[in-house]
């Protein structure tokens, strides 16, 4: 009877074990991902072994390629380390701090890799928004997921650390070097207001300006001539720019920021010509970051924050009268 009592116990037991393992849901093979600077993706798409995976060390201009080593699993994420993208901060909970601080305000989302390429693989288009903190790599990493939608159930892995060096040296006035760019946005712009709008398609007695190139055999400084319409007054000159991510420096005039446009006004007296100092984030001093957040009320323009002045560029601004 004992044994009976036994073997009915270890079948029950049994059928359980089988219904848990049946009900549960699977898990992803693998988290991990790789990642590639898009022109080098681009290029090697058909065999990415032939393409530089993982490179520790990247300029914050490059736009990167997130791909998924995994093609089975429901969702593929990976998590940046930037703010915003933390994997730590991605499960914060309702409750408050102090009674003052909403701790879920701060939780982080992850970036989907929710795209398909030629060959099945889930890949991301990805741009760094700020420079990893000196000698402190932004650690990335990666999560996997299959979900059961009528469980209302998932299973999931995880992959990494994985530490990446994000850096900036560019300090371009106009786009040279950044064909790209994927996201659509504009990172460049240049016009003038001297009397009247004077841009890139202004012509004639309209006013127009010419990029001034680099050229260090001539001591040439690279720069803008502007020639702006008869009779007006280049004293009060504004000149509009957007410089992606470079930080700028004047010593005469003062400079305005735009919030909704992302551009900045500087007005200045072109009747003789004035320098415009750019600086790459690297360049200043960790946390100072002028207008490229929402920080700041006023234009702080100090020098003294630049620590690093192989990563500037001055640029020569003039104006003459069209004739």
């Amino acid at each position: 009877m004992n044994m009976k009592k036994y073997s009915i116990f270890a079948l029950i037991a049994l059928v359980a074990s089988l219904s848990s393992c049946k009900n549960k849901v699977e898990e992803p093979d693998t988290a991990e991902f790789n990642w590639y600077l898009v022109e080098d993706y681009n290029a090697n798409m058909l065999d990415l072994s032939k393409a530089n995976a993982n490179p520790s060390t990247i300029e914050l201009s490059d736009e990167l390629v997130f791909v998924a080593k995994g093609t089975d699993a429901s969702a593929y994420v990976v998590w940046t380390g930037e703010v915003g993208h933390e994997y730590s901060m991605r499960s914060l909970p309702d409750s408050l701090i102090k009674d003052t601080v909403n701790n879920v305000s701060k939780k982080a989302a992850g970036v989907a890799l929710a795209s398909k390429d030629g060959m099945g693989r889930f890949y991301k288009n990805y741009n760094f928004s700020t420079i990893s903190p000196a000698g402190s790599p932004f650690q990335m990493y990666g999560t996997a997921r299959n979900y059961d939608y009528e469980k209302q159930d998932y299973s999931e892995v995880k992959a990494g650390p994985y530490s990446i060096e994000v850096i900036d040296t560019q300090t371009d006035l106009w786009n040279a070097a950044d064909p790209y760019n994927s996201g659509g946005y504009q990172k460049y712009s240049l016009s003038f207001k001297i009397g009247s709008l004077i841009s890139s398609t202004s012509t004639g007695a309209k006013g127009s300006y010419e990029l001034i190139y680099e050229d260090t055999e001539k001591g040439i400084k690279p720069g803008v001539c502007v020639t702006y319409p008869a009779g007006k007054d280049p004293a009060k000159a504004s000149v509009i720019f957007k410089v992606n991510n470079c930080i700028p420096f004047v010593s005469d005039g003062t400079i305005t920021y735009s919030v909704k446009f992302g551009t900045y006004t500087w007005n200045v007296d072109l009747s003789s010509p004035k320098t415009l100092v750019l600086a790459s984030q690297s360049a200043v001093e960790e946390g100072y970051t002028s207008y490229l957040t929402n920080a700041d009320e006023a234009y702080p323009n100090d020098k003294s924050k630049i620590v690093k002045s192989e990563y500037t560029k001055e640029y020569v601004f003039s104006a003459k009268e069209y004739k």
